[in-house]
């Protein structure tokens, strides 16, 4: 079944108020005075093309309120897999105790917490889970649960669906040669065997589909969204491999400004608008209309860095999961975590965040900026070393902007 018109998910990028492609459209129709305007633009040199006001009146960060919404947990860093591309491959058997996690959460309840995001390691390794789950659902909190899925038991499905958590599981591919090259051998089957088994008691829009884009499975996501429909999941969820995961010893790479990637921005911007995938699909590009469809991310704005606080199993507190360094240390699970929220550390940081659209050269002169405001500052630091940087998949994230609007403009023509 394909999306009713207009109630596609994706444009709380846009305009939270209204989750449909027709709000941009009327948008756009702000910012040209007519569809044939609109049309012209869209047929324009990149920066030209982007340079829609209104767009940019319309997108904020989250951040900038200053209030901690969310918490990422790694509750451990023990792992049943050695997946190659792993961002967080510490193996100390260190983990977080129920009793400081609950403690963390009631800190920042204050500061306006909302959500945690249960990772590892593999957290369905953790000992304590059901309790943390419990705990954490008594404070009120919605839950995700990040799993490589080869864990899931009926134990953990039933207690899932009990306490309506949002569980994501890996599939990196439509079939087991593009998975397992990333989790090793008989991952996929596992994994396939622990969702099915999970579906059994819990709801399709409980369970995400997380799927990293590599060279060699990029063409295939309409395949791995169709897998994903099979499994009965509600969701699918494309994250570009990212910097720290391309090291030598991975068999698989992702070339950001490549042909792959930026074919595939392309395509997924026809299927966006063409209302095409199954079900709703997330396609990692932060900020951009259509490209995100996540709950977990702060109303699909541009970056949560600032409004979000990352612990690690070592009782570590740090702005981003792919900010997991010692330059960028908030502090530990010993500090009040309130007192944490209103450092000076993070307030910078959060401005040099918000920042990056101007400070960055080839962002300033960028239409786009006001959607995904630089895009994500994290690969850019991976990439770079530094924040004041473009996101290092800039070229896709237009490519995708410039097909998007062109095939509005198509819609807009049909529909009149």
């Amino acid at each position: 079944m394909l999306w009713p018109v207009d109630s596609s998910p994706g444009m709380a990028v846009v305009t939270c108020q209204n989750n449909s492609h027709w709000a941009l459209v009327r948008l756009a129709q702000e910012a040209f005075g007519s569809a044939e305007a609109f049309s012209q633009a869209a047929n324009r040199a990149s920066d030209d093309l982007f340079a829609m006001t209104p767009f940019e009146k319309k997108s904020q960060n989250p951040a900038a309120t200053g209030k901690i919404r969310s918490l990422f947990l790694h509750i451990t860093d023990v792992c049943n897999l050695r997946c190659a591309h792993c961002y967080y491959p510490t193996r100390t058997g260190q983990k977080l105790g129920a009793d400081e996690i609950e403690r963390m959460a009631d800190q920042l309840l204050p500061e306006g917490l909302e959500q945690v995001a249960i990772s590892g390691g593999e957290p369905l390794t953790h000992p304590e889970l059901p309790d943390i789950i419990r705990r954490l659902k008594g404070l009120g909190l919605k839950l995700s649960v990040l799993t490589n899925a080869t864990r899931i038991d009926a134990e953990f499905a039933t207690l899932a669906a009990k306490h309506d958590v949002t569980v994501l599981a890996s599939v990196h591919g439509p079939e087991a040669r593009y998975h397992d090259v990333l989790a090793g051998s008989g991952g996929f089957v596992s994994a396939l065997n622990g969702i099915r088994l999970l579906r059994e008691c819990l709801p399709a829009k409980k369970l995400v589909i997380n799927s990293t884009l590599t060279n060699e499975n990029v063409s295939l996501t309409r395949q791995t969204v169709d897998l994903a429909e099979k499994l009965g999941a509600g969701r699918v969820r494309f994250m570009p491999l990212h910097g720290m995961q391309q090291g030598s010893k991975l068999r698989v790479s992702l070339s950001y400004d490549g042909t792959p990637l930026v074919e595939w921005a392309k395509e997924a911007a026809r299927a966006v608008v063409g209302q095409q995938w199954p079900i709703p699909v997330s396609i990692g590009f932060t900020g951009l209309p259509g490209a995100t469809c996540d709950e977990f991310t702060n109303e699909n704005l541009p970056c949560d860095i600032g409004s979000r606080l990352v612990i690690t199993s070592d009782g570590e507190v740090y702005p981003c999961a792919l900010l997991i360094h010692p330059e960028f240390r908030l502090g530990s699970i010993n500090d009040d975590l309130a007192d944490v929220a209103h450092s000076s550390v993070l307030s910078e940081l959060r401005q040099r965040v918000t920042d990056r659209k101007r400070t960055i050269r080839e962002c300033r002169s960028c239409g786009l900026k006001g959607l995904c405001a630089g895009g994500c500052p994290a690969l850019a630091w991976q990439s770079t070393g530094s924040f004041e940087t473009p996101d290092p998949t800039c070229k896709a994230h237009k490519e995708y902007a410039r097909e998007y609007f062109n095939q509005l403009c198509v819609a807009m023509a049909e529909r009149d």
